[in-house]
């Protein structure tokens, strides 16, 4: 796969930074809790009406683990870390033509890293920053294959951005991130050949802790 053109241009800038900085390496391990709104998406049949809702439910809360870096020059600072994490979402289907069905819910399993890189300010303990933040989708099934008109557009690479403020003492550090992705909530899911009606963003918050070496 190619590397992105924006992850190429950050591994430059960070090679650069840590040339002249003092620099830290560690593991981390972290808990993910969704900001996701629950919205339902309805399918057309054939323009003669609405023949299925489906409703997004969310996310479920998700651990994390992986390896970092921090780059410290004094009064600013340089993260990079990849963070495995695994969750899953959950979907409500009801049928506006059967009768009998009264809704049943399918499931879709992710498995992703995440490359997040970051930059701000540190003053004393405390360092507040902001930075993009890229996640690669190893792995993902879904119950949704069980609907006639549902089709797959997933993307292997998503894009966000985070806010962190995190406080250092010692070897380990603790930090509490706001995390927005760039794409929509079931973006992925087309009914038939038309794009899905969701509208909402891909939010959540994070707390870390780390220890470095």
């Amino acid at each position: 796969m190619r590397m992105h053109p924006y992850l190429t241009l950050l591994t430059l800038l960070f090679i650069a930074n840590n040339l002249c900085a003092q620099i830290q390496f560690g593991v981390k391990a972290g808990f993910n809790v969704a900001l996701d709104n629950a919205e339902t998406a309805y399918v057309e049949a054939n323009n003669r009406g609405i023949s299925h809702g489906v409703t997004y439910q969310g996310r479920t809360a998700s651990p994390s683990i992986g390896l970092y870096t921090i780059s410290d020059m004094g009064l600013i600072f340089f993260q990079a870390e990849g963070l495995y994490n695994q969750y899953s979402t959950s979907y409500v289907v009801d049928s506006y033509i059967n009768d009998e069905i009264d809704g049943f819910t399918l499931q879709e399993e992710y498995q992703n890293v995440n490359l997040n890189v970051l930059s701000g300010v540190k003053l004393n303990n405390w360092r507040i920053g902001v930075g993009p933040s890229f996640q690669f989708n190893l792995d993902m099934t879904t119950d949704l294959t069980e609907l006639s008109f549902y089709s797959d557009k997933s993307r292997s690479l998503s894009q966000g951005f985070q806010a962190l403020i995190a406080y250092d003492f010692g070897n380990i550090q603790l930090d509490l991130r706001y995390r927005t992705e760039f794409n929509r909530v079931g973006d992925h899911i087309y009914f038939t050949e038309d794009e899905s009606a969701f509208s909402g963003k891909v939010r959540g918050l994070a707390l870390h802790a780390g220890f470095g070496f």
